[in-house]
């Protein structure tokens, strides 16, 4: 027998506010995919979309602290593959890369307009797995899933 009422209620299940600013963690889900270094062994994520070439990381978000603290969100980013720009790079590790750089630039503090000799080291990284476990300051956004499964 099993007495359920000495836990506390499960907390609803509400959304974080889109536009909520909070501190997260990233943890990485490997994928079972070689990713492009080394310390990339098993990281990536192959779409299971039929003909697609896309490779992603996929992450899990805890917030850190405040009102939402353990609370769990998720996003995959596309690191490879999918459609590319007129130069033939994918598009979608161009946006990566972008919201990359602005973790990096938030976690350690770094101005995102400095591009001095120190500030572009620590931008610097040896593989994807490096962003395992980086801190930083997100703005939340909810985006509905397009996928009809």
């Amino acid at each position: 027998m099993f007495d359920l009422n000495d836990v506390e209620p499960q907390r609803s299940g509400e959304l974080i506010p889109a536009g909520t600013f909070a501190k997260v963690t990233m943890t990485l889900r490997p994928g079972g995919v070689d990713g492009p270094t080394a310390i990339d062994k098993g990281l990536l994520k192959a779409s299971t979309a039929p003909g697609s070439d896309v490779l992603s990381l996929d992450c899990e978000f805890t917030v850190t602290e405040g009102l939402h603290a353990r609370r769990k969100f998720w996003q995959t980013f596309t690191v490879a593959g999918g459609k590319v720009d007129d130069k033939g790079a994918s598009i979608g590790w161009s946006i990566s890369k972008r919201i990359f750089r602005s973790m990096v630039d938030s976690a350690l503090g770094l101005d995102p307009e400095d591009m001095s000799e120190p500030a572009k080291q620590q931008r610097q990284l040896r593989g994807l797995a490096d962003l395992g476990g980086i801190t930083f300051v997100a703005k939340i956004a909810i985006e509905p899933n397009s996928d009809p499964r």
